[in-house]
């Protein structure tokens, strides 16, 4: 979202480039199967996934209006789906390669 609709962040998550994200969603990937949460052993799939020419074309291709559109939820949504009062957490740091 920050790449695609220049949304404001610091500038570190600016600067993101597209393998940086694949590693990011891979990591995040990798954190869902070991703490159980993705059923079966996926993350293959996942990472190859995230760096495919598909995902990449994504990335890449400017956005429309409406994918950069703030999902708007309710205060009424979020106690019926059980979700915590909204916040913003912008706060990670990008590991440097595994070799």
């Amino acid at each position: 979202m920050v790449h695609r609709c220049d949304l404001p962040a610091p500038p570190e998550v600016k600067a993101i480039t597209f393998d940086q994200s694949a590693q990011i969603l891979a990591e995040v990937g990798k954190s869902l199967v070991y703490a159980g949460l993705i059923k079966d052993n996926k993350l293959e799939e996942i990472v190859w996934a995230v760096r495919t020419k598909y995902a990449q074309s994504l990335w890449e291709r400017p956005p429309t209006q409406k994918e950069c559109e703030t999902p708007i939820v309710t205060t009424a949504a979020r106690k019926r789906l059980g979700l915590p009062q909204a916040k913003t957490v912008v706060d990670f740091a990008i590991p440097p390669p595994r070799r």
